[in-house]
């Protein structure tokens, strides 16, 4: 029943607008449409009422989906290792370049290549960056593209329970 009287009252709160609306209009148009003075602001702005909550406050956390925030437990040291497996990443592609440029062997297939083999060895999150990369030939030159493509299909395959862990 309480959603009978909800919807009646809420098409009485319409039809009352609807009604307010019309005589102001009406009126508007029988008086001269050029005012000199702008209309008081208690007549344009109204407030509207406030709708009821479908729901009580106390009864939310039993529907879904409700979400509670979890507290994430991540400790310095784990940070400080990511931190450092970011950076040997970035220092093994830049010093394989240099030593190419160095040793006058420097080729955008060797650099590609570097580029997917590092990435592979960091693992994880790395080889998942190096997926999405692949796909962007808007971004990285055509060689990088094709050779991290190989890591779409061709990545070696790790137990479920490792990934059930990690999960």
């Amino acid at each position: 029943m309480e959603v009978d009287v909800r919807t009646m009252r809420m098409k009485q709160t319409v039809s009352e607008a609807v009604r307010v609306w019309r005589t102001r209009q009406e009126t508007e148009a029988g008086t001269d449409k050029e005012r000199d003075t702008p209309l008081p602001i208690e007549e344009v702005l109204q407030s509207i009422p406030r709708r009821e909550q479908a729901v009580p406050p106390d009864e939310r956390k039993l529907w879904i989906p409700y979400v509670e925030s979890a507290r994430i437990h991540v400790s310095i040291g784990r940070s400080v290792m990511r931190l450092f497996t970011w950076l040997r990443v970035m220092l093994l592609i830049w010093f394989g370049n240099l030593s190419d440029q160095v040793l006058q062997r420097d080729t955008i297939k060797r650099r590609a290549v570097r580029f997917r083999e590092v990435l592979e060895r960091a693992g994880g999150t790395f080889i998942k960056v190096g997926q999405q990369m692949a796909m962007r030939v808007d971004l990285l030159p055509w060689a990088y593209c094709v050779e991290l493509s190989k890591m779409l299909d061709r990545m070696a395959p790790f137990a479920v329970e490792e990934a059930l862990e990690t999960v």
